[in-house]
């Protein structure tokens, strides 16, 4: 994933996490990647990406 430098990584994460779960992408009662699947995914640090998910 691209990042901008307008706004922090974690930010940008959290927002992706949710247009996708909004999209459709997780479907109900599905579960959502955990932090360190999402955050390699992503090629960030696991700390990055629990930020995220704390939003």
């Amino acid at each position: 994933m691209a990042f901008s430098n307008d706004k922090a990584i974690y930010l940008q994460i959290a927002d992706r996490l949710s247009d996708e779960i909004l999209a459709g992408t997780y479907k109900a009662f599905d579960r959502i990647p955990s932090v360190r699947e999402y955050a390699a995914r992503l090629g960030v640090n696991a700390n990055t990406a629990v930020k995220a998910y704390d939003q």
